[in-house]
């Protein structure tokens, strides 16, 4: 479930492991299911041709008898095949497999030198703190992937839609207040809780960029559309750029606070959404608010359905590009 693929060098022959496990209870589903291609010793590696020892090495998961140096190769094929390897290791025989590893672990009672090399040193003998570490990793990058993806949707709308505007000679989207209102609503605000909320999951193996790609650019580049529909819908309605630029306000505000919701489909997520989105429109009502963020309220009903419809046809066309991209990348 955590996305780890587990893989064991024993010191005693593989038959002797499997045999010291089903006296201890291993059952023979349970062995097909974990162990489907029993083991491999150090002597039938060592008889493959070169050019097999990379499929051995992913299809077997119990190691029997290995030399430290063929230890330390089973790793680095692991490495060569794309594959991210942590390696657990407390003595000396440990070490070359410690060594080729992109991460080694050493329990507290190592030996010296496995202490030494060791990346990380638990505080407790527990497996079960391996899982705690790997959690909160994944939490740590899923946290700050999402809040890039926030980021970066925003950005590249906003580049989109001023180039637009001002390719089009009807004004500016927005006032330097108006942006504030959206930074602070709908990217600050978030940017902070959406890592406190990250889920532990497997990270893609995919590059971060394509990942951020894979969201960014249809979600930035539909919205600046839709933000530049509301724009001349409301100037053509109005005649007004002032009310054109609280539209677009409005417009980024909501779907700025929508992706959020995109990114961590949660229920506080959601709610915190939407109380910002209250937030943000009630804003204008106090003075105050509405003189240092130069923003007003729509004039007409129909202009909030406007920005609402934008708003929703944006994210149904999101959600159909990204299920889109899906589904060519399975295929």
């Amino acid at each position: 479930a955590s996305g780890v693929h587990l893989k064991v060098f024993a010191r005693d022959a593989p038959v002797e492991v499997l045999a010291a496990l089903r006296a201890a209870g291993l059952s023979e589903e349970d062995e097909r299911a974990l162990l489907p291609n029993g083991g491999l010793s150090g002597a039938e590696l060592e008889a493959l041709p070169r050019d097999q020892w990379a499929t051995a090495v992913r299809e077997y998961r119990l190691f029997g008898g290995l030399t430290p140096a063929q230890m330390g190769d089973v790793v680095g094929e692991l490495r060569d095949g794309g594959e991210r390897v942590t390696v657990v290791g407390d003595g000396l025989t440990d070490l070359p497999a410690m060594q080729q590893a992109q991460l080694s672990v050493a329990p507290p009672a190592s030996a010296q030198a496995a202490l030494g090399v060791a990346d990380i040193v638990l505080t407790d003998s527990s497996p079960g703190l391996l899982l705690v570490v790997l959690h909160r990793g994944q939490s740590i990058v899923r946290g700050l992937l999402d809040v890039m993806k926030l980021n970066l949707s925003l950005v590249v709308c906003t580049a989109l839609l001023i180039g637009m505007v001002r390719l089009f000679g009807v004004g500016f989207p927005y006032v330097a207040g108006q942006g504030s209102l959206i930074s602070i609503l709908a990217i600050t605000v978030p940017s902070l809780l959406l890592p406190l909320w990250a889920r532990p999951a497997p990270v893609s193996s995919r590059s971060y960029l394509s990942i951020l790609a894979g969201f960014v650019v249809p979600a930035g580049v539909l919205l600046s559309v839709a933000a530049f529909g509301v724009y001349l819908a409301l100037v053509s309605r109005t005649d007004d750029v002032r009310v054109a630029q609280f539209g677009v306000t409005y417009t980024l505000l909501y779907a700025g606070l929508t992706l959020s919701v995109l990114i961590q489909p949660r229920l506080r997520t959601a709610l915190l959404a939407i109380s910002l989105a209250l937030l943000g429109s009630l804003a204008p009502v106090i003075p105050l608010a509405r003189w240092q963020f130069r923003l007003d309220l729509l004039p007409e009903p129909t202009d909030y359905l406007i920005v609402l419809l934008a708003v929703a046809a944006w994210t149904v066309a999101v959600h159909l590009v990204r299920r889109a991209v899906r589904h060519s990348e399975v295929a």
